[in-house]
């Protein structure tokens, strides 16, 4: 709830993600460092309304321990989310 960067090792399918104790104003970015556990292939479902490039969200590595890292860009006015923006910011680290 306070920090920026969150660390997951996906050891199931993440259904759904909330997004709480945002700021009321201004911007805010987040940073998931999402590993795979050692079965792989889990997914991440993110929160609705995420704007992706191309309208779509990355898929994911798969492979048992890959690492990808996804960025969102949270905008924020008078109490309420103008706006989520999502990037892959990197993919299968090794």
């Amino acid at each position: 709830s306070t920090g920026t960067t969150f660390l997951w090792t996906l050891t199931g399918n993440v259904t759904g993600i909330t997004l709480s104790n945002l700021p009321t104003n201004g911007s805010l970015t987040l940073t998931f460092v999402l590993t795979q556990d050692g079965t792989g292939g889990r997914t991440v479902t993110w929160p609705t309304g995420t704007k992706w490039a191309g309208g779509t969200a990355p898929t994911l590595s798969t492979a048992a321990n890959a690492v990808d890292i996804v960025t969102l860009v949270v905008n924020r006015s008078g109490g309420s989310t103008s706006a989520v923006y999502g990037f892959l910011s990197g993919k299968a680290f090794a």
